[in-house]
Parts: C-alpha cells; structure tokens; sequence
C-alpha cells in the first residue's frame, strides 16, 4: 500500500509542476508579445485625400472676381512615417502628408485648383486588443495649401491668332496653417513589418482636409 501511495503522489506531483510550467510560460507570452512590439519604426503609405479649400477669389480683385467658395474633390495622396512606440499603449510619431492636387470648373472661363502638404507630429495611444492593434492619436499639424484659379471673359475674337489666353486673369494664394489634427486605425503586426490602414483628419485653408491610407511600417528590433 505504501508504494502504491508512493506512485500515486509521483504524477500528481508532476502534474503540478507541468502546470505551473504552463501557467509561468503563458504569463511572459504577453510580456514577450509586447516588447516586440516596443521601438523605433518608418513607414510609407498611399491612398485617397479630400483636398479642401475656402475663401479666395480669381482674380483677388476687379470686375471679373469670382468667389470660389468651398473646393473639395478626392485626390491621390501619400504619407510618410516615423515614429517610436515606449510602451504598449503609447508611442509618438511624425507624418509628411501629401493631400495631393484636385481642380475644379467653376464655369465656362474659370478653372480653380487646390493642393495641400506638410507636417504633423502625434501622440499615439494604442488600445490592449489581441492580434489587432487599434490606435488613436492626435496632435499639431502645420499645412501649407497653394490655390490657383484663371478666369477669362466671355465672348470670342478678343484674342490676335495664336494668343488663346490673351484675355485670361489668373491668381495664386498660399495659407499656412498649424491647428490640430487627429487620427484613428488599426494595424497588424508579423514581426518587424506592420501594415496599417488609418483615417487622419485636419485643419487648413477654412475647411477640414482628410486622409484614408494604408501603410506599411518597419520596425527596427
């Protein structure tokens, strides 16, 4: 009986401490999951911008000025990314956007365009879900936004042959613009490379520009 007692204690025994084995392992997977993640990283990414601009006239002044009102149309824009993430759940980044370039016909003689670049930098705030890493940030972003528009009167044969645009008026503006700006979306990391897919949102030349990209990112481990 007493050696019965003494096989039965054994694998109880290491059944204990197989599970206390598993249960430490499974304790530093999240620990692990997270440093890896932790560091410098630079992206790249392309997609769709609403370039948006208000206010300006063409010409600026005279009897052929034309409020142009609002401008808004969708238009291939980039990024590029920099950024650093200390901890699971925060990490700060620097973008270069590109909003790219839209015009629009204001009527039979007048043609505007809009285009919008700059800076921003943002503070990242990741959320604790598995798998996917769902984020949100915000911060300053300074945008420049050039416009240009070109106006001619109506009517024909106020031109000598071979000077079609003697009679068109164009004008240019330039706005800078720091304001604030913010961003949500989600990335999925396999190891040193992560693709995101994000919306960021800003404030320039009167009106609220945005950004829908997918990026990849590159981690440095």
């Amino acid at each position: 009986m007493r050696s019965r007692r003494r096989r039965d204690g054994r694998p109880n025994a290491t059944l204990a401490a197989v599970a206390l084995l598993l249960l430490g392992a499974l304790r530093c997977l999240p620990a692990a999951a997270a440093s890896n993640l932790l560091g410098l990283y630079v992206g790249a990414g392309a997609g769709r911008a609403e370039v948006r601009a208000t206010g300006f006239r063409s010409p600026p002044s005279g009897p052929l000025a034309i409020p142009l009102g609002a401008l808004g149309h969708p238009a291939f824009a980039y990024q590029l990314t920099a950024g650093v993430r200390f901890l699971e759940v925060f990490g700060a980044e620097a973008d270069y956007v590109d909003l790219g370039h839209a015009s629009e016909a204001i009527g039979p003689q007048a043609t505007a365009g809009v285009g919008t670049s700059g800076t921003a930098v943002f503070g990242v705030f990741y959320l604790p879900i598995p798998v996917v890493n769902v984020f949100a940030k915000a911060g300053l972003a300074r945008l420049d936004t050039q416009g240009n528009a070109s106006v001619g009167p109506p009517g024909v044969g106020r031109c000598a042959i071979g000077l079609p645009s003697c009679d068109v008026y164009s004008s240019a503006y330039r706005q800078r613009t720091t304001s604030l700006a913010a961003g949500i979306g989600a990335q999925v990391d396999w190891g040193p490379l992560a693709v995101r897919a994000e919306v960021e949102r800003f404030s320039a030349a009167g009106e609220h520009p945005s950004l829908a990209a997918i990026e990849l990112l590159f981690r440095f481990l």
